[in-house]
């Protein structure tokens, strides 16, 4: 069940203790990524491991990030790891997102050629709203803070976390300007290319501090 509160999302999880100190700082989502050739891939058997060793102790939801995967090998992963959600980076054709057997998470990007983009995506659980950059997302780029809060005003429907560039000196002042339904973070928790447990505590706190200000 996707949660009713403003959502936090660490993305890029690879090791137990990063996961763990998400999970006791508050955040509401993991985010792994499946995708073999990105930096921040985990493979499936330690994915299972973690996950296993945290519902021992937690209920937090898991999401694996897939770049334009085929149906079968994204739920086998889904199945295999114990994922609940699934998020969709890539170019996915729409029936994809008929054909998968967890909650979808999609990314959308925005830039000054395309400041609005496909909002009303059916079968979407919520929206992973991020700057346009080559690649998967987790490249550090920083949104255009004017482009994103448009896009809010919107007011879209499914839910929207913000993610791109994010870090704990930020990302209050991008919570309160954009009003996001959540946000999302991989490189601004990492120190020397490794999550830091300092880094990950900072992120949520400022997070959640700057949505108690609204």
């Amino acid at each position: 069940m996707w949660p009713t509160s403003f959502v936090v999302k660490i993305c890029g999880v690879r090791t137990l203790a990063a996961a763990q100190t998400a999970v006791d700082a508050g955040a509401d989502l993991l985010g792994m990524v499946f995708v073999p050739t990105a930096r921040r891939a985990i493979a499936v058997g330690e994915a299972r491991r973690i996950v296993q060793d945290l519902r021992s102790r937690s209920n937090i939801g898991i999401v694996g990030v897939f770049v334009d995967p085929r149906p079968e090998q994204a739920n086998d992963v889904a199945t295999f790891v114990g994922l609940d959600y699934v998020q969709l980076s890539g170019e996915e054709p729409s029936e994809l997102l008929t054909q998968l057997n967890r909650p979808i998470l999609k990314a959308v990007r925005i830039s000054a050629d395309c400041p609005v983009p496909r909002l009303d995506q059916p079968h979407v659980t919520a929206l992973v709203l991020e700057p346009q950059a080559a690649g998967l997302g987790g490249s550090g780029v920083a949104h255009n803070l004017s482009l994103a809060g448009r896009v809010m005003a919107i007011r879209p429907h499914p839910p929207v976390l913000l993610a791109g560039g994010l870090r704990p000196d930020t990302v209050a002042a991008a919570v309160r300007r954009v009003r996001p339904d959540g946000v999302d973070v991989s490189s601004g928790i990492e120190r020397d290319g490794s999550q830091d447990t300092d880094k990950i505590i900072a992120f949520i706190d400022a997070a959640r501090g700057a949505v108690e200000l609204w």
